[in-house]
Order: structure tokens, then sequence, then C-alpha cells
């Protein structure tokens, strides 16, 4: 990739290129709307960077913007993972986002969800520890 390549590709992920993402900066506690915008901007970039590489095609590349497009907006960050994991089983530029950024928000409702469960067998409530576990709650 050559230095227009790069600064082309920095001007629309919003990152420098070659640039690690770290799982912490991706928490549940940023704003719904933050984790949108930078899946946009991530899948974009897996976008722009496969159609460069002749890995992609203008027109699966529309078909990608559209399906993904067709998804918003999202309830929430499980439905947005959910969602996103969908696109990636379809798409690799999907899957190269959902890889970045979808596991590591699974991750961390997964260690949210055992926190809880914790708490609650640390109180006694056994009943409601095993709800978490099912997902009831």
């Amino acid at each position: 990739m050559d230095d227009l390549q790069k600064t082309q590709l920095e001007e629309v992920s919003g990152q420098p290129v070659g640039s690690v993402q770290q799982a912490s900066d991706l928490s549940t506690e940023k704003p719904m709307q933050e984790l949108v915008d930078q899946v946009e901007r991530d899948l974009l970039a897996h976008i722009y960077t496969n159609l460069q590489n002749n890995l992609l095609t203008g027109e699966a590349a529309q078909q990608l913007a559209k399906e993904f497009l067709g998804l918003l907006p999202f309830q929430d960050k499980k439905d947005l993972v959910e969602k996103l994991g969908g696109l990636g089983q379809k798409y690799v530029e999907a899957r190269q986002t959902y890889v970045k950024l979808g596991i590591p928000l699974e991750e961390q409702q997964r260690q949210e969800r055992l926190d809880l469960m914790r708490s609650h067998i640390q109180q006694g409530n056994l009943e409601d520890a095993l709800a978490v576990a099912k997902g009831e709650k």
C-alpha cells in the first residue's frame, strides 16, 4: 500500500493505518451511536482496502453497503453484534469488522453476566444467578 492509499484509508476510517484498536477501547460503556459509527468506519475501511486490492467488485461493495444500511437502526449492542455476525457470514469485510469489534463486545457482555451471577451467588440469590445464566435476566 503506497502513501496515498494509506492517507486515503486513514481519512475514510478515521484511524491511522496499522493502528491496533484494543478491545478495551470498544467497551460496552461507549454510547451506542459511537459504536455504530466505529462499525461503519471499520467496515468502510475494509471495503476500501479490498476494492483497492481487487478483492471486491464495485457491485459487491454496493450490495454490502446496501445490506448493512438495511440492518440499521440497531436496537442495542447485542442486536448490533448479532446482525454484524450474520452479515459476516456472507461478506468477508463484515466478518473482519465483526472479529475486530463484535467479538470484544460479546466477551465484555459475557464478563458482565458472570459478574452479575457472582454477585447474586454471594448474596445467596441462587435463583437470580440461575436466571442470569439462562439469559432470563
